[in-house]
């Protein structure tokens, strides 16, 4: 089964306005770095880090582990202890980080997320802020989980990385007033070093 831990609490949180990093202050997810008002103004770019321990806990399955990260607007690049172990581009959509090697030894590691949600138009949406009728603000702002997997699981569905394929994939075939045919694929991953035999029932309603 699934573990997961949420890691919504308790953030060191810094923006790097100035060559002297000031002093961290704690925030909760979901965060922003400023606060606009209500017409988007006073719009703040750059680059901000969220600090904070990170520990394998009791009792999870002893495969896969990942870092889940709902959204971070927009580039986004994850060390641990230090070192990069990830680095995703794009503000909209959730992604994962493996962890699975170093949080194997059960101990705390510092997890460290550094946020640029400056112009950039390589990345969505593209254009300059100054051309859009909306603010894309910045920051953590949705959940971040510790999830932990079984060696055979069910993917989830952004991070495995398959077109119209990973987790639990669902569309209709065929419709009418009375009656509707659907097609339902089921995308798992087994990570353990011997075939596992798994059986899967998938019911809609």
């Amino acid at each position: 089964m699934l573990f997961v831990l949420p890691l919504q609490r308790s953030w060191n949180f810094r923006r790097l306005d100035s060559a002297a990093p000031p002093a961290w202050t704690t925030v909760d997810l979901p965060h922003s770095p400023f606060v606009a008002d209500l017409d988007g103004r006073d719009h703040w770019f750059g680059v901000c880090e969220y600090e904070r321990t990170v520990q394998l806990p009791p009792g999870a399955p002893a495969g896969r582990c990942a870092l889940a990260v709902g959204a971070a607007m927009h580039t986004a690049t994850v060390r641990l202890d230090g070192r990069e172990v990830g680095h995703h581009e794009g503000g909209f959509l959730p992604f994962e980080v493996d962890l699975t090697g170093a949080l194997g030894d059960g101990r705390p590691h510092t997890l460290l997320l550094r946020l640029d949600n400056r112009d950039n138009a390589d990345i969505p949406p593209g254009k300059p802020y100054g051309e859009l009728d909306f603010c894309w603000y910045g920051g953590l702002y949705r959940d971040v989980e510790l999830r932990c997997y079984p060696a055979l699981h069910i993917t989830d569905p952004v991070a495995a990385g398959e077109v119209a394929g990973g987790g639990i994939f669902v569309r209709t075939l065929r419709l009418t007033a009375e009656a509707a045919t659907v097609g339902v694929r089921v995308h798992m991953r087994n990570a353990a070093a011997t075939a596992q035999p798994c059986a899967v029932d998938v019911e809609l309603w």
